[in-house]
């Protein structure tokens, strides 16, 4: 999985997030350099993002996997939530 389909979800995945009231996926985002390059390189992440870089930083995983558990409980439970214009996120 390459994330590609949260990254063309990121909108209406944060709206759910903020819904379901848990952190939004993005907040949870940190790169290196090198990791940041990589993704430019892909065309995942806008030049913007990296300038200036800010250092990388380390989240409470609780906290990320709260939102995680809530976003695949509701999707799961309602798979087209996001809309008919997204893409699906669980496969």
């Amino acid at each position: 999985m390459n994330g590609h389909a949260l990254a063309r979800n990121e909108d209406a995945l944060e709206r759910l997030a903020e819904k379901l009231k848990v952190h939004p996926l993005l907040e949870f985002f940190s790169a290196d350099e090198n990791s940041m390059a990589l993704l430019l390189e892909q065309g995942a992440a806008e030049p913007e993002w990296g300038r200036p870089l800010p250092e990388p930083q380390w989240f409470n995983a609780s906290d990320g996997m709260r939102t995680v558990r809530a976003l695949i409980g509701f999707l799961g439970a309602a798979p087209a939530a996001l809309g008919s214009e997204t893409q699906p996120v669980l496969i």
